[in-house]
This record gives C-alpha cells, sequence and structure tokens, in this order.
C-alpha cells in the first residue's frame, strides 16, 4: 500500500504515519507538507491512500482531494481537519472523501486504514 501524507505540521504527519505502520505491515509513505507540493507528487506517483490536512498554505485540502481523485481514481481519501463548517464536510464527502476531525482521529483513521 501507498500512502501520501499531506498536513503541514510534521508532527502531524509523523502521528498519522505511525497510526497506519501499526495497522499495515507493508505500507510505504511519501509526505508533502502543502498542497501545492502534493499536488506535483500526483504526477509522479500512484497512490492507494491519501490523508490530507484541509487548511494548509498552497492548494487547501479540498482542491487536493479533487486532483487525488482525477489522479488515482481507486485511491481511498480522508480529510482530516478542525474545520468547523458543515459545508465543507459535505462537499467533501460527496467527491467521496471521508472527513475525519482533528484533533481526536486517531480511531476513525484506524477504521478507515482497516476498511477496504
Amino acid at each position: 500500500m501507498r500512502v501520501l501524507v499531506i498536513d503541514d505540521s510534521a508532527l502531524t504527519r509523523k502521528m498519522i504515519i505511525r497510526i497506519i505502520e501499526q495497522e499495515i505491515e507493508n505500507a510505504t509513505f511519501d509526505e508533502a507538507e502543502d498542497g501545492d507540493a502534493a499536488l506535483k507528487m500526483l504526477n509522479s506517483g500512484d497512490y492507494d491512500v491519501f490523508t490530507i490536512d484541509y487548511n494548509m498554505p498552497g492548494a487547501n485540502g479540498e482542491i487536493v482531494a479533487i486532483a487525488a481523485k482525477t489522479n488515482c481514481p481507486n485511491a481511498r481519501i480522508c480529510m482530516l481537519t478542525s474545520q468547523e463548517e458543515p459545508e465543507v464536510q459535505h462537499r467533501v464527502e460527496r467527491i467521496g472523501v471521508r472527513f475525519l476531525r482533528k484533533p481526536d482521529f486517531q480511531d476513525e483513521l484506524v477504521t478507515f486504514i482497516k476498511t477496504r
């Protein structure tokens, strides 16, 4: 399983990687520190799973999720955010993205990763 972890917080990226590593033995990871870096990485690889922060420098998570859906149509995508606006949640869920709330997303991330 190839995973792209996109978050402007290095600490959050490491936490996400650690959680997934505990659940998926052979996962490989790439990291992007902002939306623009993530968009560039989409052109260089085929990913199975994306974890995307909503609020970050450059392209926001919604833009990245749409691009990920286009470039990797079979990938599973979750959006991690502290964003409280219900319309944001509805928009990303309509494009097939799982919405997880920060900071307490660990259990939901495990469920997301285990669900195929």
